[in-house]
């Protein structure tokens, strides 16, 4: 997975921050006059949305003229860095992969406001307007993010509004069911910039106090939030031929719309929910509902108990004991990413799989008073808890009545006891597209290796997966346990190694790798790395890490000023 969220750049961030029940919100300050440069108004926007990395962007890596990346929307940019960390994450490089296999692109985004928050005229040339929608429109995103990225598997950019990560999500699986892909990227951004205006109405739908409080009887409404989330979904034959690691599998969705039967379009219902529910939970052959359900709940004041109200009665169609459901929200932390909120709860649930802890959620008490919780045997999970976390539900609602259900189980691997073998030192390559990146990424990546208890075969393969074909590349030979380096060597650029597209691949990397060094005086204790790869049965055994993050430039802002554009013939007369 990759995300970029409020004052949240990695999914270690994001942990942290479920972990001292942090709430990142939009910070609601006076916001410029309307005649100040566009320096204030982008200064302003990075501190109200708590995202510091809002305008910046590595046009180089995407191969993106300075024009085309000013004018893309930073929800496409948001999109494009995430994925590139979601791949990170699951420990492969994203050209490898579509090098060899076709890989899906599912991915919706909040509606565009770049252009119209900074003032920009109409386009003056058919040139200018098409450039504009590339970078811009819903309907171009995917194919965008595929032609950058070289993804060759179906390209479907969607919506169904608050729902449409987890629908997103859907098709994804359906693609991969059918054969049509082996991995997709699924993905939901939203950047609004013109939120920040609107002041909360009587009886609407905006927080009064500026507070997402799911479940709660001080509940006044939602916030709406800004950031991107990214998971990588695969078929599980493939994902194991790979080595990958798996936060947890797919088991069952269902969808539904509301129709007519209801006071008004935005109103929702208790029967459409329940049989999106119901239908995930047929989908996952589940014989109990699950004990942990992370709810869609917006924090308004009665659409909490409908869904609550859908929720009891969905258990007892479903199922015939009435075992107690524990409930949460994340949205209470980082408050209504809109299109994206369904994936920023499904990352909540992963973590919680990962970490075998429910994580609590904040501002719940005193409970909503239109639904009787304890009668009704829910419970809002008001502190973290230690527990073996199997099964998950997780609900998206969209206005309008567009409901999903998602059920998520545990994924148990249990790796032959030799690739779990650590301790000793390490072999690690690092690499970059840049040079000037370097330092940075290798800080980051022996940062990554002190802290995880890995073998040394599987942190040679996860680097050399994501590193091997780097035009600035080091090996280390590093002492996790001291957290020294011992030796270090930089990678000639004629030192050919095999792309990894898979298992074989790095193998023959690390051969390639191992010949390279024959020459070079190096100690035993590093050559002893290699000689666990002769014990690694690559066919049963994951061996590619979680959480590496890739390093991209940082350095240069990309926002909409006239005198880039003067620059540029296409648009020189703007």
């Amino acid at each position: 997975m990759g995300m970029m969220l409020p004052e949240v750049e990695s999914l270690s961030d994001f942990v942290l921050h479920l972990e001292q029940l942090k709430v990142m919100l939009p910070d609601f300050r006076p916001f410029p006059d309307r005649s100040c440069g566009t320096e204030a108004w982008v200064q302003f926007y990075e501190t109200h949305m708590r995202l510091p990395g809002l305008f910046r962007f590595d046009r180089e890596y995407f191969g993106i003229t300075p024009v085309d990346a000013m004018l893309a929307d930073p929800q496409q940019r948001l999109l494009l860095h995430c994925t590139v960390q979601a791949f990170a994450d699951a420990g492969l490089h994203e050209k490898h992969v579509s090098a060899h296999h076709p890989v899906g692109c599912y991915v919706t985004a909040g509606k565009s406001t770049y252009f119209e928050a900074f003032h920009q005229q109409a386009a003056r040339k058919f040139s200018e307007e098409t450039r504009r929608y590339i970078g811009n429109d819903l309907s171009a995103l995917s194919a965008r993010l595929s032609y950058l990225l070289d993804f060759r598997g179906p390209s479907v950019s969607l919506a169904s509004a608050c729902s449409s990560g987890l629908s997103a999500l859907q098709h994804a699986q359906w693609a991969i069911q059918d054969g049509q892909c082996p991995i997709a990227v699924v993905g939901g951004v939203n950047v609004d910039f013109l939120q920040v205006f609107f002041a909360p109405e009587p009886g609407g739908i905006l927080s009064a106090d500026r507070l997402c409080r799911p479940l709660a009887a001080q509940a006044t409404g939602t916030v709406f939030s800004n950031g991107a989330v990214v998971v990588l979904l695969a078929d599980q034959e493939f994902a194991q031929q790979q080595g990958l690691q798996i936060y947890c599998t797919v088991e069952g969705v269902g969808a539904s719309n509301d129709g007519r039967q209801k006071l008004s379009f935005t109103a929702p219902t208790i029967e459409g929910q329940v049989k999106a529910l119901r239908k995930a939970w047929t989908a996952a052959e589940l014989n109990a509902v699950p004990h942990g359900i992370e709810m869609h709940a917006t924090g308004t004041r009665l659409g909490d108990p409908i869904e609550l109200q859908a929720l009891v009665k969905a258990r007892q169609l479903q199922f015939s004991s009435q075992d107690a459901i524990k409930v949460g929200a994340v949205k209470a932390n980082f408050g209504h990413l809109n299109h994206a909120s369904g994936l920023l709860a499904l990352a909540k649930c992963a973590m919680q799989f990962w970490k075998q802890r429910v994580f609590a959620t904040p501002n719940l008490l005193p409970l909503n008073p239109h639904f009787d919780f304890e009668s009704q045997n829910v419970h809002p999970q008001t502190t973290h808890q230690d527990t073996p976390v199997a099964v998950q539900g997780l609900t998206s609602l969209g206005i309008g009545g567009s409901n999903v259900h998602v059920v998520l189980r545990e994924r148990t691997q249990h790796p032959p006891a030799h690739a779990l073998r650590a301790g000793g030192s390490q072999l690690v390559l690092v690499g970059s597209h840049k040079a000037s990146l370097l330092d940075a990424q290798k800080k980051s990546t022996l940062r990554q290796v002190q802290n995880c208890a890995a073998s040394s075969v599987e942190v040679l393969l996860t680097t050399l997966s994501l590193f091997a074909t780097s035009p600035h590349r080091q090996l280390i030979h590093h002492d996790p346990k001291q957290n020294v380096i011992l030796h270090h060597w930089d990678l000639p650029p004629d030192l050919v190694l095999s792309p990894p597209a898979g298992p074989a691949d790095l193998v023959q990397a690390a051969m390639q790798l191992r010949r390279w060094m024959d020459d070079l005086p190096v100690e035993p204790l590093a050559h002893r790395v290699f000689q666990h790869l002769d014990h690694l049965d690559l066919s049963t055994s994951p061996f590619l890490l979680k959480g590496f993050a890739r390093i991209l430039d940082a350095g240069k802002k990309f926002s909409l000023e006239k005198e880039s554009h003067e620059k540029d013939p296409i648009v020189q007369n703007h």
